[in-house]
């Protein structure tokens, strides 16, 4: 068997595999394969886990900090964010899934 060949075999057992929901030691023993077999098959067929794989699309946005004014107008424990010309002011208890929505659109406008 030509590697091709083998690679094709392989993609049909890894198909297989995913059906059965078992986990890759059950498969590998139920199917008369190595847990290495396995493993090397699934790298080469469907290349490194998402987490392993390069973010191209990543960005870093540049950040400044800057001491707050000897006289701040605001409450102890709260704190002020600038994104571009918008100025965020929160509390402790602020909510942080509403407070990611908010940059995320004000890193669109600004």
């Amino acid at each position: 068997m030509n590697r091709a060949e083998r690679q094709q075999a392989w993609r049909t057992r890894i198909e297989n595999y995913r059906a059965s929901g078992q986990t890759m030691v059950v498969w590998s023993k139920a199917n008369n394969h190595t847990i290495h077999e396995l493993k090397y098959w699934l790298k080469q067929i469907e290349g490194p886990p998402k987490s392993k794989r390069s973010k191209s699309a990543s960005t870093f946005i540049p950040v400044t900090v800057t001491p707050p004014p000897a006289r701040s107008n605001l409450p102890t424990g709260s704190l002020r964010i600038h994104v571009g010309a918008a100025s965020i002011e929160l509390s402790e208890s602020f909510d942080s899934t509403q407070l990611r929505e908010i940059v995320k659109v004000l890193k669109d406008l600004c």
